[in-house]
């Protein structure tokens, strides 16, 4: 099985489709140790101090990307977490939390509202 950085090389190049992806995402979330989850800010999340998490985190991001409105585009911020190691350092998790901050859902939701892949309504 490829790894992550692997799959999002290849869908960055156009070699994957976002549904295998996706659907590579979801088989991949059967496989590994999901941190436990801890609440924050009145919210249950998984828990970022625990090894596997920053992986946890991307396969969970592009499990639901369908619906997150989660694209090509972000491959730099997914890979950027990765690439920080199991155990991302506070830095790393508040450029992420700042990457996704910065996206505009509501004109990305419009761009992709075209796009079947993206579209309300049964799964493709």
């Amino acid at each position: 099985m490829p790894t992550l950085l692997h799959m999002l090389d290849a869908w960055e190049r156009g070699s994957l489709a976002n549904a295998a992806v996706r659907d590579w995402a979801e088989e991949l979330a059967t496989q590994i140790e999901w941190p436990p989850l801890v609440e924050v800010n009145g919210r249950q999340i998984n828990d970022r101090t625990a090894p596997i998490s920053a992986a946890a985190y991307v396969v969970d991001a592009l499990e639901g990307m369908h619906v997150g409105l989660i694209c090509v585009e972000d491959v730099p911020a997914l890979r950027a977490l990765l690439v920080s190691g199991d155990q991302p350092s506070p830095g790393a998790w508040v450029t992420w939390d700042e990457y996704w901050k910065s996206v505009d859902f509501a004109a990305r939701g419009s761009a992709l509202a075209a796009d079947p892949f993206y579209s309300p309504g049964p799964r493709r």
